[in-house]
């Protein structure tokens, strides 16, 4: 037990030199005098005592005509006899000690877990709304509000935990899974036009088609019903599937200002670093704030590393600002009716659907001093969704057998 206070207390290690160490070693436990670790070296012998037993071991040995010197002290006496003229070391060691406890009591990282919706930027800058970041002051982080409302505000989101390990926030983000819709293939259901449109072609599979080629429809009309008539005139009712083509038409427009503006970098920047400590923030090497008329600002944060490995509770955010000037360009009215044409161009190349015909009209319009192109578009397309049949709803009058002539 006594071994665990040794370095407290404080030991020494004396050189023993000389013959008759068995019977100074005899004297040694007959007095009572403690020591340890008594071990024979080239032509002396050593061992270690405290420092209360120091003067009788050496006095005992003095005796036996042994000469003992003490060369090595140990323990936290000694320690602090050494650097008790050195107050500012202490003093150094005791704030740092201070400030280390003192930063246990700030965030020094955020993790996001199981988030896929947002990124793990939005979430933190979001709980920056709340007083939570790198540096925020732990015992004010209000955890309970944070969590109650981020789940109010993000209606996709089922569970949001904070959860404070040491100076170590992680946050858990669990996402609402939506059940997929089921196709009730088994149900009844009709087919109905999603678009304005003439119909080109009907392909009814199961159910019976209402309309025919060259029919106008418009959005939301019935085009392949649920009922078929079987023998007897008896109906049945299916889960209508078909294929129906129609010509649909879509309209495009395009503005083109004839004055156009342009930037042109000087290649002159500013750019001011901010570093947050503790939840405050200051600025490094800035004095004013951009002193260009016009410039783009682009904004970057990072955690503050030593050493690449050992994270702070330090945030450095830095703003760099370039200058340009603006010139305005006037465009003639070729080039703006060709740029008119091109984006009339890629709106057609972005299409899935076969482009049967288009129309465009490209006009100055001098209200906007503009060219503004509009153009007409028919295509191609499938149409046709299904609609649940409603609890008793009829079939419709092209599906009705004909009535029986007596």
């Amino acid at each position: 037990m006594y071994r665990i206070f040794r370095p407290l207390f404080g030991s020494y290690t004396v050189r023993l030199t000389g013959g008759g160490m068995l019977s100074f070693v005899h004297t040694l436990a007959t007095n009572r005098i403690l020591f340890w670790r008594l071990a024979q070296q080239d032509g002396f012998w050593t061992l270690d005592t405290t420092l209360a037993h120091a003067e009788p071991l050496l006095a005992c040995a003095s005796q036996n005509g042994i000469e003992a010197e003490i060369i090595r002290r140990h323990g936290l006496p000694f320690l602090i006899a050494r650097y008790k003229k050195r107050v500012g070391l202490l003093v150094g060691l005791l704030l740092g000690l201070a400030l280390l406890f003192y930063a246990e009591l700030f965030v020094w990282k955020i993790t996001v877990n199981g988030n896929t919706l947002l990124s793990d930027e939005e979430i933190i800058r979001a709980l920056e709304d709340y007083g939570i970041g790198v540096g925020s002051f732990i015992p004010r982080i209000p955890v309970l509000q944070a969590q109650n409302e981020f789940l109010i505000k993000y209606g996709e989101l089922s569970s949001f935990a904070i959860n404070i390990k040491g100076t170590h926030i992680q946050v858990e983000v669990l996402e609402r899974t939506h059940t997929p819709e089921i196709e009730q293939k088994n149900g009844f259901c009709n087919i109905v036009s999603d678009y304005d449109g003439i119909v080109l072609s009907v392909e009814a599979v199961d159910g019976t088609a209402v309309v025919k080629v060259g029919d106008v429809v418009s959005k939301g009309q019935l085009l392949i019903s649920a009922y078929t008539v079987a023998a007897r005139n008896i109906y049945r009712l299916h889960h209508a599937r078909g294929k129906i083509q129609a010509q649909v038409y879509e309209q495009f427009s395009e503005v083109v200002p004839l004055s156009d503006t342009r930037k042109h970098y000087t290649g002159r920047e500013q750019v001011k670093t901010t570093v947050t400590a503790f939840g405050k923030a200051f600025d490094l090497f800035w004095t004013e704030q951009c002193t260009y008329e016009q410039f783009d600002a682009e904004v970057t944060r990072e955690p503050v590393v030593l050493f690449g490995i050992i994270e702070t509770p330090f945030v450095k955010t830095t703003a760099v600002f370039r200058e340009y000037t603006s010139e305005t360009v006037i465009l003639p009215r070729e080039q703006a009716e060709l740029r008119a044409r091109a984006a009339f161009d890629a709106y057609l190349a972005r299409q899935t659907d076969e482009v049967i015909d288009y129309d465009f009209k490209i006009v100055y319009d001098e209200i906007q001093n503009a060219c503004v192109i509009n153009a007409s578009v028919t295509f191609k397309k499938s149409i046709g969704i299904d609609k649940p049949l409603l609890p008793g709803e009829e079939p419709p009058e092209q599906v009705k057998p004909p009535a029986p002539n007596y």
